[in-house]
């Protein structure tokens, strides 16, 4: 969560959403980079959608950790939900792109519609990747230091 408290950070939020969360994965090599890349989904027109849709707030001087919006919190909480579901011990990625894109009502979700992105396909080439990649789950995490 290191990378999406940063991008939360960047805009100057002082609460970790769904849209920081995205933002992180396409930074990161995981299992939703995979599944992203195999959609052809351009990470710097996600970038400029999440831009066009928030606002930066005012720069403040925490830095600390931020506690998450309640759709980020309920992506995150299926995110383990899933990873328990298909017998994985920690939860990476993958996990947390299909949590946070259950409906098009958070802003990651919205992202992906205004893309014209379907999110059952985000989904479904999610768990492929998933499915493919289980050798890099062992070193996958979402705790305080991922």
């Amino acid at each position: 969560m290191k990378l999406a408290t940063a991008e939360a950070h960047g805009f100057h939020h002082e609460f970790l959403g769904t849209e920081h969360i995205l933002l992180a994965m396409l930074r990161e090599k995981g299992v939703a980079a995979i599944a992203l890349a195999s959609l052809n989904v351009d990470g710097e027109a996600v970038r400029r959608e999440v831009e066009s849709i928030i606002k930066f707030g005012h720069p403040y001087d925490d830095r600390g950790p931020l506690p998450f919006t309640p759709r980020a919190k309920k992506g995150v909480e299926d995110a383990m939900d899933l990873a328990k579901q298909l017998g994985h011990t920690k939860i990476g990625t993958g996990h947390l792109l299909i949590g946070i894109v259950v409906s098009e009502q958070g802003i990651a979700g919205q992202v992906f519609c205004n893309l014209g992105i379907g999110l059952d396909d985000v989904r479904a080439r999610t768990r492929e990747s998933l499915a493919a990649n289980t050798d890099e789950l062992d070193g996958a995490s979402a705790g305080p230091n991922a």
